[in-house]
């Protein structure tokens, strides 16, 4: 994901993510002292990108509103995407934006940026059964609400 969307799902507040991303980029060049060339750059953008939301949930400890997704133009559609696969990746998004904040943090960290759960674990000061507890919740909200969806 880019780091506006990433940064959406973790948030759920369009103007939160804009911030986010924004002081993100602010900071790139003090950030790019530390990077050390391991691995792929946009994971590591997005491993950044991913702790400056969770420092700005825990400074705010609000639940953002979740207001639904624009809907795409045209242009949206990804090199070769079609409507129906346009709608399925929508309903996903929309999905993953209405589990309830713990659960949603949870599972973009895992899905999208890919951390373990014992990196989850750390970020958000939990235990490493927390952060496979609510993978597993979030998981089951979304086959559900997808499942009815279909």
């Amino acid at each position: 994901p880019t780091a506006y969307r990433l940064a959406l799902r973790l948030l759920g507040s369009p103007e939160d993510a804009q911030e986010v991303v924004q002081d993100v980029f602010v900071g790139l060049p003090r950030a790019l002292a530390r990077y050390e060339e391991r691995g792929l750059f946009a994971a590591w953008l997005h491993r950044l990108v991913a702790r400056v939301a969770l420092m700005r949930l825990r400074a705010e400890r609000r639940r953002p509103t979740t207001e639904p997704l624009p809907e795409p133009g045209r242009g949206d559609l990804t090199h070769g995407e079609s409507d129906a696969a346009l709608l399925e990746r929508l309903a996903v998004e929309a999905a993953v934006a209405a589990l309830p904040e713990p659960l949603r943090v949870v599972f973009v960290l895992r899905a999208a940026v890919g951390y373990s759960h014992e990196e989850i674990a750390a970020a958000l000061g939990i235990r490493v059964g927390t952060s496979k507890v609510r993978l597993h919740r979030a998981v089951r909200l979304l086959q559900r609400t997808l499942g009815a969806s279909s």
